[in-house]
This record gives C-alpha cells, structure tokens and sequence, in this order.
C-alpha cells in the first residue's frame, strides 16, 4: 500500500504540482489516466500559477495576493491533486520508481524510532521587537542549543500575567498562548506599556505530551 504527501507550504507545493503535472501530462496514456483529469489539473495549474507569481514577486507581494494564493490552494488545488493521486498515481504499477520517487510516492516506513518526550525546558530571549507594544519571542532548544524545537514538539506553551504581583507558580498566572514557530511577536494593549510580564514555558509534543516548564521569567513591555 503506497502513501504520498503533498505539503500546504506554497513553495513545496510549487514544486510539487509542477513536478507531477508534467509528469501527468507526459504519460497519462500509459499510466491510465483520463484526458479529462489531465485536462482538469492543467486548468488548475493554469489558475495557479499567476497567483503563485504575484504573490512572490519583489514587486506584487503583499497580504492579499498570499492569501488569494493560499486561498486558492486549499479550496482548490490542493483537494484536485489529492484526487489525481488517489485515483491514478498510487499503487499504479505502471508508473516507474523513478517517477514515483519524483512524486513523493512510497512504501510506508514500519521502522519508525519513537519520539521521545521532551526533557528540557526551551531557552526563552523576550526582547523588545523595535516597535511599542511588541515583544519579539523566540525559543532555543536546549539540546542542541539552535533556535527551533526538539523532533515532535508541536508548540511552545506560554503562561503569563501582566502588571500582577509576581507569580510563584505557573496557576499564579492568567493568561496564555501557544507558539506553534521558533519565534513570533506579542502585541500588547495600550495600557499595558511599561508594565512587567512574567512567564512560565514549556515545549508540548503533537501528542499533547509535555516538557518540564522554564523557571519564572520576565521582562518589560516596550
């Protein structure tokens, strides 16, 4: 039973569409493939690919063309390759390894070495972001002791307070936020300026597992 994966990331999807559209468009006889898929994908490929160039261009980047791109591969393009594949291209032994290896299809992998929980606390850098009301947060692994997360944590967890008396365990604090990359920005309100944020951390696994949490932490807000 061969699996595949197609990534929701624009540039990998770019390359992947391109990668198996032509492909596609190349054998779709030999492999058994309908005109009328091939005809499809292609008017799909066509609707993309100046979404995807405005939206990385120097000169047309912006919100709206990223998220018309994202937009469209999510709602569209992404359900209509993942169609191609179900229906044509996995388990097609028509399609030669090589081909198959170019698209991302494989044999599942049985021998999967267990994730360890985490066991450290991320190394926490709060600093101010260059803007009032924006603290720039970022986490270190403490293992290898680069920014990033350990294999298998899915997000930072934050617990903090803001202008309170200072907490002494992690239920002393009121609110909170989970920080799925290596670095994000807080934004703070207004009233909030000048005032002190103290903070727990600790990494969580995508299998809801958690790490030991950092000691308490804090820093001001710009």
């Amino acid at each position: 039973m061969e699996i595949f994966s197609i990534s929701k990331l624009a540039s990998k999807f770019n390359k992947l569409q391109k990668t198996v559209i032509a492909l596609v468009a190349a054998k779709a006889a030999d492999w058994g493939v309908l005109p009328a898929a091939v005809t499809d994908i292609q008017a799909k490929q066509t609707t993309f690919t100046p979404l995807y160039s405005l939206s990385t261009g120097k000169t047309t980047k912006s919100v709206g063309n990223t998220t018309n791109r994202d937009n469209y591969i999510s709602i569209t393009f992404y359900p209509a390759l993942e169609s191609l594949f179900t229906k044509y291209l996995i388990n097609n032994d028509a399609i030669s390894p090589a081909d198959k290896l170019a698209m991302g299809i494989h044999e599942p992998n049985t021998n999967h070495t267990p994730v360890p929980d985490p066991t450290t606390s991320p190394i926490m850098k709060i600093v101010g972001n260059g803007e009032d009301l924006q603290l720039l947060v970022t986490m270190r692994n403490a293992v290898t002791n680069r920014i990033g997360k350990p294999a298998g944590v899915g997000f930072t967890e934050i617990w903090y307070s803001v202008d309170t008396p200072i907490p002494v365990v992690v239920a002393d604090t009121t609110l909170k936020i989970n920080i799925p990359k290596s670095s994000t920005v807080m934004t703070f309100l207004g009233t909030q300026q000048g005032k002190k944020m103290y903070y727990f951390a600790r990494w969580v696994t995508k299998k809801g597992f958690c790490g030991p949490w950092t000691k308490l932490l804090n820093v001001t807000i710009p």
